[in-house]
């Protein structure tokens, strides 16, 4: 069987014998340029030269009064560039024209070729061409903006000098977005047919203010047929570039595949040599430097994110199909990592504010503590979900730090607190919703019957009505034991029967009557049923001793215990301060035994002291501030002038 050659290496050779001439400068300086050999005397260049020769005479006329050039500001392979100042308009421009040792047609047609692709690209982040003139030897003298700044290449590793220069802590993200502003330039050229084919840090300008300029156009060629002062893609043969940086169809012999997307090529150079700190393409000899870029299988360090390392991969495949279409797909993949970046790290100072809202909760801290916490851990996930809508991470975190608190809070018995937070989750686990749910119905059933406890004790319910009822039935009480006094000697069993009964018919009535406020509380309804319970009670001490042939006066002797028991039992389950009218009671007990004389003037005193009690408890406070006021403004009150309280 036949020996199965390698493609790859047969192609490495076949360039080692046609690139020898490039060999040293490769290797001593693979950051060089390499400009291909362009013929002066076709057609083509020839026209091209021609249209600059005729105007030879003006165009050194409007030099020499135009321009007052200065010193020498930068030098390059074939062209020298001075500080000039332009009369007409009075600022300082660049001059650039070519050296004594390279004059020629050669020259000449390069450096007019720069200028015209330049001047033909009006952008922001492209040197403006502001004329063309010639010098007293023939040669071009080309007007551009001066631009005073540092080259890409000297800062894009020294963070202390980012900082410095452009005020940037962070050179990875400093470095990308230059990238993406000289993507800008890069789609703009190639939307009006020019591939620059020398993109690299070196070719970067970046001015004090942040400017940044695409620069080096010299071996730039058109897909634009039509023009015919450039050199065309189609027939960029010869190896062109600068070696550790270059794509493989640029060494040569494959016109056919140069295009917008070698530059993009490039464009992923820089973006390996952002992320890894050196370039793609280098090594100890020709061969090395030439399988680094045929094989362009570039490795990244693994601490370099997995997403804009496919960036780089992509755009520096092997072959131009599986690249980027253009350097506009190839920015917005880099901003898309940019913003994923950004959206990453707000993720992680959250994951931060989460853990010590976890700690925090361990530890005990307040309310108030655990939802500042909560607060800052909200705002870092969405601000991050903003940036980055598909950041799962951030996704799960803020799911996973509302549920958290959302559990805290049902652990202490906040269902409702619980509801609000898993309402903002993206994703509400089910059987959370549900024990929520649960636990909702739960607390509402023991609110509702919080709050019914709370109205049946609330002595305040009603105030205004037990006051009215008190003063009727007390004017009743008081003025019955003070006629009996006077007469008793009239009053019979069954008289006396009669009377309590009717004291009973008036209490049911007013009840009755007031049965709205007065059945609305419990403390209402065990005050009506202690008057009404205290009332049977009499009729029936007077009915047992009339059957039992006790007089009137023995049978009413009987009551004051019934009474200091009755009054006494409200103290205790309904408001302690009717003490004094239980203890008045129990006297009164006493009192009756000792002086059966004056016992109805006791029973009348008696009842009018539980009167006064009742309006000094229950009368409501805010009727008593009212009636002060009127009382002030020399009015008479309220409840004097008509309307019973209710």
């Amino acid at each position: 069987m036949a020996d199965e050659r390698d493609p790859i290496d047969d192609t490495i050779q076949m360039r080692l014998a046609t690139l020898a001439p490039y060999a040293e400068t490769m290797v001593a300086n693979p950051r060089s340029t390499i400009e291909p050999p362009r013929p002066d005397s076709d057609d083509q260049s020839r026209a091209a030269l021609h249209g600059f020769e005729v105007l030879g005479d003006e165009l050194r006329r409007h030099a020499r009064q135009g321009l007052e050039v200065d010193r020498t500001i930068g030098e390059g392979g074939m062209g020298i560039v001075r500080l000039a100042t332009q009369v007409a308009l009075g600022r300082k421009v660049a001059v650039k024209s070519l050296k004594e040792d390279t004059r020629g047609r050669t020259a000449t047609l390069e450096l007019l070729r720069e200028a015209w692709v330049t001047g033909g690209l009006e952008h922001p982040n492209i040197v403006p061409v502001y004329d063309v003139g010639m010098d007293d030897r023939g040669g071009p003298l080309i007007v551009l903006k001066r631009i005073e700044g540092v080259s890409w290449g000297e800062v894009m590793h020294d963070a202390a000098a980012i900082e410095a220069r452009f005020s940037a802590t962070d050179p990875l993200e400093w470095n990308l977005r230059t990238l993406v502003t000289v993507c800008n330039a890069v789609a703009f050229a190639h939307s009006r047919g020019i591939v620059h084919r020398d993109l690299k840090p070196e070719n970067v300008m970046l001015g004090q203010f942040g400017e940044v300029y695409v620069l080096d156009w010299g071996i730039a060629v058109t897909t634009e047929a039509s023009d015919q002062r450039l050199p065309q893609a189609r027939d960029a043969n010869e190896m062109a570039g600068t070696p550790c940086y270059m794509a493989p169809e640029m060494l040569g012999g494959a016109a056919d595949k140069i295009g917008p997307r070698s530059d993009v090529y490039l464009l992923g150079a820089i973006l390996y040599e952002i992320l890894t700190g050196k370039v793609p393409h280098d090594g100890p000899n020709l061969q090395a430097i030439l399988a680094s870029v045929i094989v362009s299988d570039i490795g990244l360090p693994k601490d370099v994110p997995a997403e804009i390392a496919a960036v780089c991969r992509q755009a520096m495949a092997r072959e131009p199909e599986d690249r980027h279409d253009g350097a506009e797909s190839f920015r917005e993949d880099v901003e898309a990592f940019l913003r994923h970046r950004n959206s990453r790290q707000l993720t992680r100072t959250a994951d931060e504010s989460r853990a010590h809202l976890r700690e925090a909760r361990a530890g005990g801290a307040s309310t108030e503590d655990l939802y500042d916490l909560l607060g800052e851990c909200r705002f870092g996930y969405r601000a991050a979900l903003a940036a980055w809508e598909d950041n799962a991470a951030a996704r799960a975190g803020l799911v996973g730090v509302l549920v958290e608190m959302a559990e805290h809070e049902l652990s202490i018995g906040e269902p409702q607190a619980a509801a609000h937070l898993l309402a903002e989750c993206p994703e509400k686990p089910s059987d959370l919703a549900a024990r929520i749910a649960e636990a909702t119905v739960k607390v509402e059933a023991e609110r509702k019957k919080l709050e019914k406890l709370h109205q049946d004790h609330d002595a305040t319910v009603g105030g205004r009505t037990r006051v009215f009822i008190m003063a009727i039935l007390g004017s009743l009480w008081v003025g019955g034991p003070t006629w009996l006094h006077f007469h008793h000697e009239k009053a019979t069993q069954l008289t006396t029967v009669a009377v309590t009964f009717v004291f009973l018919l008036v209490a049911i009535g007013l009840g009755l009557w007031a049965r709205e406020s007065m059945g609305k509380t419990l403390v209402n309804r065990r005050l009506g049923g202690t008057v009404v319970f205290v009332l049977v009670s009499q009729i029936a001490l007077e009915v047992g001793g009339m059957l039992g042939g006790l007089s009137v006066r023995e049978i009413h002797a009987t009551f004051p215990s019934l009474w200091a028991t009755g009054i006494g039992m409200v103290a205790l389950w309904l408001e302690p301060k009717f003490a004094p009218t239980a203890v008045a009671g129990f006297a009164l007990v006493i009192v009756a035994r000792a002086f059966p004389a004056w016992m109805y003037l006791d029973y009348a005193l008696f009842n009018f002291i539980l009167a006064v009690n009742v309006i000094v408890v229950w009368f409501p406070r805010e009727d008593i501030e009212a009636a002060r006021e009127e009382l002030r403004q020399g009015r008479r009150p309220r409840w004097r002038r008509g309307t019973p309280p209710r």
